[in-house]
């Protein structure tokens, strides 16, 4: 798999509706389009959470593994299947290869 490279959070909208990088102020986007300029706003908001929407995601992830299959708090395996394979998706790398880039296990 290819792994793709992102600029890590947190993102932050300016006031003129870019997203920037703080506090390294590195913009990522001039723009974010929408149907209007409430639509086009709210776009920018779900982008500007993207970072922490992932890091969540992810932490969730190991959490639940830890728990261990009989723990009555585990997701359900397919809620484990459906999150592996978004965090996948959105890494391009396996879930084994991203818990040891990301925590060493």
């Amino acid at each position: 798999m290819k792994k793709f490279t992102y600029t890590k959070g947190p993102w932050w909208m300016s006031t003129a509706g870019e997203i920037l990088k703080m506090p390294e102020q590195i913009k990522i986007t001039n723009f974010v389009s929408g149907a209007n300029r409430q639509e086009a706003e709210n776009n920018t908001r779900l982008v500007t959470a993207s970072p922490e929407l992932y890091e969540e995601l992810l932490d969730a992830y190991k959490r639940n593994e830890f728990l261990g299959k009989n723990n009555t708090y585990r997701w359900s395996d397919e809620k484990v299947e459906q999150v592996k394979k978004l965090l996948e998706k959105i890494t391009c790398l396996t879930v084994e290869e991203l818990m040891e880039e990301q925590y060493g296990i």
